[in-house]
């Protein structure tokens, strides 16, 4: 990161900072990061966003302490609603629930983080993964939906 990047880095940090539900302190972003919703999600201490990380929260999202966000990822916490046929998908209520991602943990590139999801500390998440469950501590997941891979 250039001396340019990481000035813009500090101007997100403290643009975003006093609008989120809680900051534990610093984190880095690169250019392309957006928060929609800050008001319902709480950063950790010493978290890095690569480029183009969004995080939409209309209910919660908790991402820890020490926490690696590859690019292009997103995390929601709501979806669309569609189950009423006589109204229009983008007139009916968004469905939502908290996603939580733990301590330590490593997101790849290009992944997404769904509603009523759980990465739980000490876990990856390859490359190009859908979470839409949980992911137990220490463990190694991927693919669409992201399945158990290994432990670590």
């Amino acid at each position: 990161m250039n001396i340019y990047e990481r000035l813009l880095s500090k101007l997100r940090y403290y643009y975003y900072k006093d609008k989120l539900k809680y900051c534990g302190g610093y984190f880095i972003s690169d250019n392309g990061f957006r928060i929609t919703g800050s008001n319902n999600i709480c950063i950790g201490i010493n978290c890095s966003f690569n480029v183009n990380v969004l995080i939409n929260s209309i209910n919660s999202i908790t991402i820890g302490n020490n926490v690696m966000v590859g690019p292009n990822t997103v995390i929601y916490d709501n979806n669309h609603g569609y189950l009423n046929v006589d109204v229009p998908m983008n007139k009916q209520e968004k469905i939502s629930a908290p996603v939580f991602i733990g301590n330590d943990v490593w997101i790849g590139g290009n992944c997404i983080i769904l509603k009523n999801s759980t990465i739980e500390s000490g876990s990856i998440v390859a490359a190009h993964s859908l979470v839409n469950k949980e992911i137990p501590p220490y463990e190694i997941w991927g693919g669409v939906p992201a399945k158990f891979l290994k432990r670590r």
